[in-house]
């Protein structure tokens, strides 16, 4: 049942956690050693369960009176985690509360485990009031998150992980990818924009080296985002072979270490009108992973966005890249985590990068900037 809830991953992996008895509540700390105290830091109460945590400490217990839950005196809240639980997912239903209203039990939850959070690490007191508006407004955005989603599907414009080599993102559309070394000073990101048929536009970047491959991807996507939003193209279809970095968007996945980029990230998609990221097959994305190889391989902070290739990429690679159409489709390239390089990589520079030049020249080395965008 908790997996077939209309939720986040993540909220749905916390419930799962609860009804496993997996949560570090004071007094499951305690049973594991990890401490002495099992009282409630919320309420004083001399043990913190999960039940108590969630559905009776007084704080959880105005929450779930304000929401518009219907409550009743003896079989909800209980003292029971189970038949709460079971309250919330069956019976309340068969009770006649609406299953919009139910919709909203996850966040609930959900904010009122945060609150407590937050009562611990920062002793900042969160008000129940302020618990169930958290919960309500963010049930309500992600409800609507879908409600759009689904009507770009219908429209053509699909928010998906589809890894067919034969469907292509319409237009107009950008492949992204990343080097990555271990050890190295430096990493490299590419993009391939094409706005129609036969329109190209080769991006490369050298940045400092990221904490993780995985960083390095993400980078490289919010370099590609920052800079056509200065060419005022707010309409995009993002293409790249790091999986990871596709379900971290499109599932929304909690990543903690990525919460910087992912803040970042959310601001610029704010901006944009239309926007998918969909997972496609590494053969099909040579040309970016050429131009992030070249980028890394010229051990410098540097960008570049023209229709011509940059001479990094072209003349490391050239054989590669004189090919035509139809061969860039079956040319495939080696596995991304090799001793060469590796697709996955991202790191988000604080400002926008500058509006590029229109000349087919690699933009000269600016230790400042490098400064800057770290």
């Amino acid at each position: 049942m908790i997996w077939k809830l209309k939720a986040p991953r993540k909220i749905q992996h916390f419930l799962w956690q609860v009804l496993s008895d997996s949560i570090a509540s004071c007094s499951r700390l305690a049973d594991r050693h990890c401490g002495t105290d099992k009282s409630c830091p919320r309420c004083g109460h001399e043990e913190e369960s999960l039940n108590h945590l969630l559905f009776l400490c007084p704080p959880a217990l105005q929450t779930w009176a304000l929401s518009d839950i219907p409550t009743l005196p003896g079989l909800f809240p209980s003292e029971s985690l189970y038949e709460n639980f079971d309250y919330l997912l069956l019976r309340a239903t068969k009770n006649g509360a609406p299953r919009n209203v139910l919709a909203r039990f996850p966040w609930i939850a959900w904010f009122i485990w945060k609150a407590r959070n937050e009562k611990i690490f920062n002793n900042t007191q969160i008000l129940p009031p302020e618990t169930v508006l958290h919960a309500t407004q963010e049930e309500e955005n992600w409800r609507v998150a879908q409600i759009l989603a689904s009507q770009e599907v219908t429209g053509g414009n699909q928010h998906t992980t589809n890894g067919n080599m034969e469907n292509e993102s319409p237009y107009p559309r950008c492949q992204v990818d990343a080097s990555w070394v271990t050890n190295s000073p430096f990493s490299g990101g590419g993009f391939v924009l094409e706005l129609a048929p036969g329109t190209v536009t080769y991006g490369s970047i050298g940045m400092d080296q990221t904490l993780s491959p995985m960083h390095a991807e993400f980078t490289i996507l919010l370099y590609a985002m920052k800079n056509f939003l200065l060419l005022g193209v707010t309409s995009m279809s993002f293409e790249s072979d790091c999986l990871q970095l596709v379900k971290l968007i499109n599932d929304e996945e909690d990543w903690p270490a990525m919460a910087s980029e992912w803040n970042e990230f959310i601001h610029l998609l704010s901006l944009f009108t239309v926007f998918s990221i969909s997972f496609i097959a590494r053969e099909r994305n040579v040309r970016a992973d050429l131009l992030a190889k070249g980028a890394r391989s010229k051990n410098s902070i540097f960008s570049h966005v023209d229709s011509v290739i940059p001479g990094c990429s072209f003349k490391c690679n050239a054989n590669k890249w004189n090919k035509t159409d139809s061969e860039w489709k079956v040319f495939a390239r080696k596995p991304s985590y090799d001793s060469e390089s590796s697709s996955l990589a991202t790191t988000a520079s604080d400002k926008l990068v500058e509006p590029p030049e229109p000349v087919s020249e690699v933009t000269q080395q600016m230790s400042e900037e490098g400064e800057d965008s770290r």
